[in-house]
């Protein structure tokens, strides 16, 4: 389990691997001292997936952990496309020339 200490909703900072005090050094320390340092377990949630549905997130605490919390926010409409419109070609006869045989009578 990761832990976390809330700084602010948008803002967390995960745990050392090693922690220090004044007197000692902690290397991977138990969730008991992590405690102590006001680190909490991290409930880390999926992600929505709704569609026509955007997500950005942020974190809240109840004391005991922290919490990632997903905010739904819905897209706009996306617009219609206008049709493809394609310009007139113009028709033309292809040129004709007459054959050297021909010019020569």
């Amino acid at each position: 389990m990761t832990y976390a200490k809330f700084i602010n909703e948008n803002s967390i900072e995960i745990a050392p691997i090693v922690l220090r005090d004044d007197k000692k050094t902690y290397s991977n320390p138990l969730p008991e001292k992590l405690a102590e340092f006001g680190y909490l377990p991290l409930i880390e949630t999926e992600m929505p997936n709704k569609s026509g549905f955007s997500y950005t997130y942020h974190y809240e605490t109840d004391g005991e952990s922290v919490i990632r919390v997903w905010d739904e926010h819905e897209n706009p409409p996306m617009p219609e496309p206008e049709p493809v419109v394609e310009p007139e070609q113009e028709i033309t006869e292809p040129e004709t020339t007459e054959s050297e045989n021909e010019s020569a009578e």
